[in-house]
């Protein structure tokens, strides 16, 4: 009976300190974010429910990237972010969250998480045409990450003309067009938002700012 009690204890001591140590190295081992499939399959698998599985991926996503130790390294998960981004994307297009999250986490990746960044804005720029918002992380890429001022102008300047957007985006669509060398475009501008302004107060700035050209 002693022998028996004394083989229980070794053998549950042993399972014990072979639990320990798997859950140890999972512990140290760096949150991974698997290949998703893609959109047509997940909206075949979902049905009608495929805005909900959307949803349910964007969840899995955040935790991956709330889960991130610090120093991991962005190319290890960067491309399968960038497909889970596009995925949520086209089987959502009106779900937000996604273009924010989207925006802060993959855009600073590197120049290809950038360009995929601005094609997952794209879904929700055409889902939600009234959220300048969305043009504005566009063209804040096109002038930090890709260096192109002209491109991050245009955009901007498409953002400016949308009912509510702040006036400054305008004034920076000016200042960026001026920097990429299209002195002529930032001029045209500001005569289309001096055409449009009611503000006298604002007119009087934007015909201040036509004599910094």
């Amino acid at each position: 009976m002693i022998a028996k009690i004394c083989a229980f204890v070794s053998i549950l001591l042993i399972y014990l300190s072979a639990f320990f140590i798997q859950e140890r190295q999972i512990r140290n081992m760096p949150p991974h974010l698997t290949q998703t499939l893609p959109a047509r399959v997940h909206k075949i698998a979902a049905g009608y429910m495929y805005q909900l599985w959307a949803e349910m991926l964007y969840i899995k996503t955040t935790v991956f990237l709330g889960g991130r130790k610090p120093g991991q390294e962005p190319q290890s998960y960067a491309e399968n972010l960038a497909e889970h981004f596009w995925v949520i994307s086209t089987l959502h297009p009106d779900f937000i969250d996604t273009y924010f999250i989207c925006e802060s986490s993959l855009s600073s990746l590197g120049s290809d998480s950038v360009k995929k960044t601005n094609a997952v804005l794209e879904k929700g720029i055409a889902a939600k045409p009234d959220n300048w918002i969305l043009l504005f992380f566009k063209g804040f890429n096109h002038f930090r990450y890709q260096s192109d001022p002209g491109e991050a102008a245009s955009t901007l300047y498409k953002a400016s003309r949308i009912p509510g957007a702040p006036v400054w985006l305008g004034h920076l669509a000016i200042l960026l067009s001026a920097e990429g060398g299209d002195i002529y475009a930032g001029l045209m501008w500001l005569k289309a938002m001096l055409a449009t302004e009611r503000d006298e107060m604002m007119r009087d700035q934007l015909q201040k700012r036509g004599h910094c050209f």
